[in-house]
């Protein structure tokens, strides 16, 4: 029988789900309203993970994003021409 295009989704680990829970307390807590079940929107974590570490916890998919659009703009950048002798 031929694939339907259906993918399987990788599966949650422990601390993944640990660490969602974090996440939905600490909004609960502090008046954010975040749904029981489902994806976390990025502000939200993003709040969390500044609030209880400081920071934003390393590259993730918007910082690799962001590096490679830098790399890019760096070399189709028009470079100074050297004048003619």
């Amino acid at each position: 029988m031929a694939s339907r295009g259906l993918s399987r989704r990788a599966a949650r680990t422990t601390a993944s789900r640990r660490r969602a829970g974090d996440v939905r307390a600490w909004a609960k807590d502090h008046g954010i309203a975040v749904s029981s079940r489902g994806r976390i929107p990025a502000r939200v974590a993003e709040q969390y993970h500044a609030a209880t570490t400081g920071r934003w916890p390393g590259p993730g998919r918007a910082h690799a994003h962001a590096r490679r659009r830098q790399a890019i703009n760096q070399i189709e950048a028009p470079t100074a021409q050297q004048p003619s002798t």
